[in-house]
């Protein structure tokens, strides 16, 4: 499987590489691991057909299948993800 990152998912991940360097390595080994494996802690989001939720901690990885690519749309925080 492709992951795909859209430029907004980046900025999330940029910004939190600065404010937590280990939190962002754990978001891009969580989205890797789903890649490979289809493992970790995925959920489909309800009212939304087929995008995803992956949690590492308080960080939700947000994302949509696009055939066999992953497309991560966001990295934010938990109380910012279901707006």
């Amino acid at each position: 499987m492709e992951v795909v990152w859209q430029n907004a998912a980046l900025e999330d991940l940029l910004t939190l590489s600065r404010a937590n360097s280990r939190q962002a390595t754990r978001v891009f080994d969580a989205v890797v691991r789903y890649a490979r494996t289809g493992g970790g802690d995925v959920k489909a989001l309800k009212g939304r057909t087929g995008e995803y939720r992956i949690r590492v901690g308080d960080w939700r990885v947000l994302f949509r299948m696009d055939g066999d690519r992953a497309v991560v749309t966001r990295v934010v925080l938990r109380r910012d993800a279901y707006d």
